[in-house]
């Protein structure tokens, strides 16, 4: 694109909370590669970039004090493949958040703010922030006991760093979903409004007090238990009459407790599976913190809450899509047992109790995750979380050819550490064939559906809102610099596909183009620039490229569509630009903000109320901070295309007596003689 073109004119709420849709299908278009390959719908093993198709581990390695274990060497893991031992090539040490800070502990401020995504690997000292999702269970809560345990919540809200993003989603009705994002105050607010609706399995109005465990024997057909219940319940009833209708309301009880528990049991479990696929879209790890008041499963054959193997394919998926398991058991069974509703305490309390837990248990334990009964405050167990999620490693095991058959395997991971904890997924299932890429669109197509990003080849990628076109859709300008130390135009191919928040894919395209290096950039970063257009929202992006050699690099980036409002008028995102020289009209957009040059171009489109009337003026300023005095001053060049809603202001900034360090390029908007509104930009002077 031209500079003259840029200056012319339960499942749907989830989805909107987790906001990241499946890889989206990419359509190959002219030129070529033709053939990009859809991503499989079943979930994708990670493999690395080597000589060596190997299984990717996330492993957490914890002290006895909930601490991650840092220092581990490849050769200090074991790992066995259905009992058997597997050589470990690799154990790559993640951190997430700064191990030495106490939780909440501030993270120093930065003038610069990074507005892209990158597929770049993070050095020790700057950890890439936490995803993490509290997923809230409020149909298994009394209403207290949904109080307590967001009041715990909104505690480790208020801990996490500020690197971190968090969302929340909490099912059933009445929904709440907020999408993950360093907002943490939009989380914490939700959690005030989460209310528990669970009811008792003995509803109202039946006299009979039958337990949990006792309805699911008695529907079962155990005669010792159900003569024991009758006893008890109908042993005063004088005629033979009045106790076989005891006896039946009895039986009725039992029936009516197990449907009651099963139903919520289901429920539960419905919406728990919704959550863990929702986030098997996110390729990065994240964690997922459960909370929930108990989903009950039967510890013996029958009829009700037969849900074992439900409850352990859950776990299973939730391995599968690599996320960091918490669940917390919020459990207020024994203090319920002794509140002023009992009558009596029941003699199978603990066997009650078990059943309420065995569920959430079947499920950390087959997800490799981790449960934390809670009797009263759950602050403990959400600092166990802040500690534990710190960092992590990525474990590289190299498989044998026998191993590739298709089917699921056990996998198990130890460490050579005394008194360290391991947690890991359980089982792993690799694929009869991996096809090595014999071509850069076999590797485009790899790197574009894979489960993992490729970085390989160093990718930065940026989105910035324009005004809208003819046909109202948001115009947005999609940026990337592409690999490194390039000297002349090289060969490159791309995939990009959009998807919105609720999965609705936009056309992606592939396709091969001869690219330049950006003239600034100071990494020697080819740059790629292209515009498409968008519905307002919030959308997730893939991008993907090959160079000729091979290399691989892949993003995702989540952003939203749609302009600032301001005063009056309506504001695009604020670009920088490489300078253009002579009768070159290419477009280099300064993409991470970086920049080794003595000038730059500044670009924003204004959408005023009534565009016909010219009123509309833009300075652009250089400072130290977003409130910083000018070092740098411009009045913009105002321009319109006739027909088109929006104005666009331009204007080249001198950059000679700026010393190298970090800056704000400001874009302030009048209308008139009042200010309008602002957008900034980070920019860096290398």
């Amino acid at each position: 694109m031209t500079r003259r073109a840029l200056a012319q004119p339960l499942a749907a709420g989830l989805a909107l909370a987790i906001a990241v849709a499946a890889p989206p299908r990419v359509r190959a278009q002219a030129p070529p590669p033709a053939q990009v390959p859809p991503p499989s719908r079943a979930a994708q093993q990670p493999v690395f970039q080597s000589g060596v198709e190997l299984i990717a581990v996330d492993v957490a390695v914890v002290d006895r004090n909930g601490f991650p274990v840092a220092g581990l060497g490849p050769e200090q893991f074991e790992v066995t493949l259905d009992g058997k031992p597997r050589r470990v090539v690799s154990a790559e040490f993640i951190e997430f958040a700064p191990r030495d800070a106490a939780p909440g502990a501030p993270i120093p401020a930065r003038v610069v703010t990074p507005v892209y995504s990158s597929n770049e690997q993070l050095g020790p000292s700057a950890p890439q922030g936490r995803l993490i999702y509290l997923a809230v269970d409020q149909g298994s809560f009394k209403p207290i006991g949904a109080r307590g345990a967001m009041e715990a919540a909104r505690r480790f809200i208020d801990r996490l760093q500020p690197e971190d993003r968090i969302g929340l989603v909490a099912f059933p009705s009445p929904l709440q979903a907020v999408e993950a994002s360093r907002d943490h105050e939009a989380v914490r607010a939700a959690t005030a409004k989460i209310i528990g609706s669970a009811q008792p399995f003995r509803i109202g109005g039946i006299d009979k007090n039958v337990s949990l465990s006792e309805a699911i024997d008695i529907h079962a057909g155990d005669a010792l238990t159900t003569q024991k219940v009758f006893a008890r319940e109908c042993g005063s009833m004088g005629s033979s009459s009045n106790r076989t209708a005891c006896e039946n309301d009895v039986r009725n009880t039992a029936i009516s407790i197990g449907r009651n528990a099963e139903y919520q049991a289901t429920r539960s479990l419905a919406g728990i599976e919704a959550v863990v696929r929702g986030l098997a879209k996110i390729r990065e790890r994240k964690t997922l913190v459960l909370v929930s008041g108990g989903l009950p499963v039967a510890d013996r054959s029958g009829i009700d809450l037969q849900l074992t193997s439900a409850a352990a394919g859950l776990g299973r998926e939730a391995a599968a899509a690599n996320l960091n398991f918490f669940v917390l058991h919020i459990d207020a069974g024994f203090i319920d047992a002794f509140s002023a509703e009992e009558r009596t305490i029941s003699d199978t309390l603990f066997r009650d109790l078990g059943m309420m837990s065995s569920g959430l248990e079947t499920i950390a334990g087959a997800s490799g995750g981790s449960l934390a009964r809670v009797v009263a405050g759950a602050d403990f167990a959400f600092d166990k979380i802040l500690r534990e999620t710190t960092a992590a490693y990525l474990v590289g095991v190299e498989p044998l050819e026998g191993d590739r058959d298709g089917k699921t395997h056990r996998i198990n991971v130890k460490v050579k550490v005394s008194g360290a904890e391991v947690r890991s997924r359980r089982e792993v299932m690799l694929p009869v064939t991996v096809a090595r890429a014999a071509t850069p669109g076999d590797a485009l197509g790899r790197a574009f559906r894979g489960s993992r990003l490729e970085t390989a080849l160093p990718i930065r990628l940026a989105t910035f809102n324009m005004a809208p076109d003819a046909s109202g859709r948001q115009r947005v300008m999609v940026s990337a610099d592409i690999g490194s130390g390039a000297t002349g135009p090289a060969d490159i191919w791309t995939a990009l596909g959009t998807s919105d928040a609720s999965g609705v894919q936009e056309p992606p395209v592939g396709r091969k183009l001869r690219l330049r290096p950006r003239e600034g950039s100071p990494s020697g970063a080819l740059s790629f620039a292209v515009q498409t257009t968008l519905e307002p929202g919030r959308h997730t992006l893939r991008f993907a490229a090959v160079d000729a050699a091979g290399r691989a690099g892949s993003v995702d980036h989540t952003f939203s569509v749609g302009l600032a409002k301001g005063d009056g008028v309506a504001m695009g995102d604020l670009l920088l630009l490489e300078p253009v020289t002579g009768s070159d009209e290419r477009l280099d957009v300064v993409t991470d903000g970086r920049l080794r040059g003595g000038a730059v171009d500044a670009y924003i489109e204004v959408v005023p109320a009534d565009p016909e009337v010219f009123g509309v003026t833009v300075r652009f300023d250089v400072a130290d901070g977003p409130a910083g005095e000018p070092r740098v001053t411009a009045t913009g060049l105002m321009t319109r295309t006739p027909g088109s809603g929006h104005w666009s202001a331009t204007a080249r900034m001198a950059l000679d007596d700026l010393s190298p360090g970090d800056y704000v390029v400001i874009a302030t908007v009048f209308h008139g003689d009042r200010e309008a509104g602002r957008m900034t930009r980070a920019l860096h002077i290398q």
